[in-house]
């Protein structure tokens, strides 16, 4: 594990001299393992789990400091409910002393959603030092963990953020990371032709888009992400769970901050779809037109190629067809 006792732990997490190691551990290796491992991969992962830090080179210990921010605040998110009660033969009970008293429950919520932020931050951070440094960790480009992120045109939340912006990017772009890959497969490889698309994808996979590809690329993913928006929309409110499927309540919460918010109504969500879908179509559009006036620069572009899926299915264009449901970005 990449914490091994409570001293360096408290390094980035608040915590007392009380919490005992024996008791959080399961906790963080529940948090290296879910969240972690999926982004380096099991084997540079393993290379940076050593007893000995100081066998690591400056970058690995680079590496380490990054995975660290991340597991801290998750750490401590996810560990707060359970610090609150502790059970024993008695049943659940709520542990509490006359100098230290429970917490009241918007200060739990507080304090778990300011260190979900962090986490979520952290994770992005860690994601753009193994971007950027890619040539120094060839566990991690060997590894399906580095497929997975540079599956995507859009590789990140605060990618994604960029091209629009929302409350919780990060937590947007995770729920919707599915749906934009189904953009980019109907709507932008139709728009492109497959050979183009498929060579913006594999260079930009290898960091080696020219500097006329990256502006296209750029004006793809605004495109993508406005697509994705239309077409997650109607989704994101549904919960598929051992009850069924649901959707938001509009009951009002007990919490001052969530009192004000009320479900958007259905012409106001109707309206963000739209909108995007504009938005979306412009910015394809303009990618387009961009690689026509530079056809010589684009010499795989096939103006006349039948895009159409090879599974007879037909890109997305309507992404209004059957609107139900709330949402909040």
């Amino acid at each position: 594990m990449l914490f091994n006792n409570t001293t360096k732990l408290r390094e980035y997490a608040e915590l007392t001299t009380s919490v005992n190691y024996a008791s959080i551990k399961p906790t963080l290796n529940h948090v290296e393992q879910v969240y972690i491992v999926p982004i380096l991969g099991k084997e540079q992962y393993d290379a940076i789990n050593v007893v000995d830090e100081n066998s690591l080179t400056d970058i690995q210990k680079q590496l380490l400091e990054h995975c660290r921010a991340v597991i801290a605040p998750y750490f401590a998110y996810h560990y707060a409910p359970k610090a609150a009660t502790k059970l024993s033969d008695a049943g659940l009970q709520r542990m509490e002393t006359a100098n230290a008293k429970s917490a009241f429950q918007y200060q739990e919520n507080n304090f778990r959603d300011a260190n979900l932020r962090e986490a979520e931050q952290q994770t992005e951070l860690l994601l753009n030092f193994l971007s950027t440094n890619r040539g120094d960790f060839s566990l991690w480009t060997d590894s399906d963990a580095f497929k997975k992120y540079n599956k995507l045109f859009i590789k990140t939340g605060s990618e994604f953020d960029e091209c629009y912006p929302s409350h919780s990017p990060f937590r947007n772009y995770m729920a919707m990371r599915s749906q934009m890959y189904q953009v980019e497969q109907q709507s932008i490889r139709h728009a492109l032709g497959n050979e183009l698309f498929d060579d913006l994808k594999t260079k930009d996979a290898n960091n080696s888009l020219s500097d006329k590809e990256k502006i296209v690329v750029e004006k793809l993913k605004y495109a993508i992400a406005n697509f994705t928006i239309a077409f997650s929309v109607p989704k994101l409110a549904v919960r598929i769970d051992a009850n069924g499927i649901t959707v938001s309540g509009t009951q009002t919460a007990s919490r001052d901050k969530e009192s004000k918010e009320v479900n958007a109504e259905l012409q106001q969500i109707s309206l963000i779809i739209q909108d995007a879908r504009s938005n979306g179509t412009a910015w394809l559009n303009n990618a387009v037109e961009y690689i026509k006036e530079n056809a010589s620069d684009f010499g795989n572009w096939n103006e006349e190629e039948d895009t159409t899926p090879v599974d007879g299915t037909q890109p997305i264009t309507d992404y209004n067809t059957g609107l139900k449901g709330s949402f909040i970005l």
